[in-house]
């Protein structure tokens, strides 16, 4: 096994102590030059068949907060809303809520698009979705909106 083989093992195995621990891990991918950043959860989809993917530029702290957030909000109520996002975060330096917007893809669309992890951990069926969030800009636009900038 090569260094970067044994690196990935370590990583599979710490995701995998998370999720045996709490249910679900959460795992945040920085950007580069042609990738935007984003988070997501592996672990929600044996037991509710969806996994939730934050597609933000949002620094890795704030980025598991939402998801911790989101994942307990699918947890106890088995959907997501989103409601929390716009209870707890707020434009920077305004009383305004943040606004977010949620679509649903298949898991496997996400999975090919994104190089999610998850078929590591468990299968990936058809029928496994993706929540798919996206947070305002800095001027708290969203995706299809005039002048909406993912960074």
């Amino acid at each position: 096994m090569s260094i970067s083989d044994e690196k990935i093992e370590d990583f599979h195995v710490s995701i995998d102590k998370i999720i045996n621990e709490h249910g679900f891990a959460v795992v945040y991918v920085g950007g580069d030059e042609q990738t935007t950043p984003f988070g997501y959860t592996i672990g929600l989809c044996p037991d509710y068949g969806k996994e939730i993917v934050l597609e933000s530029s949002v620094p890795p702290n704030f980025c598991q907060d939402i998801l911790n957030m989101l994942a307990d909000e699918l947890k106890n109520d088995g959907e997501v809303t989103g409601k929390c996002i716009g209870e707890h975060y707020r434009i920077r330096g305004t009383d305004a809520p943040v606004r977010f917007q949620i679509t649903k893809v298949p898991l496997l669309e996400k999975w090919a698009e994104r190089h999610l992890i998850c078929h590591h951990f468990y299968r990936i069926n058809p029928e496994h979705e993706a929540i798919v969030v996206f947070l305002g800009d800095d001027e708290n636009r969203l995706p299809g909106e005039e002048g909406y900038s993912f960074y």
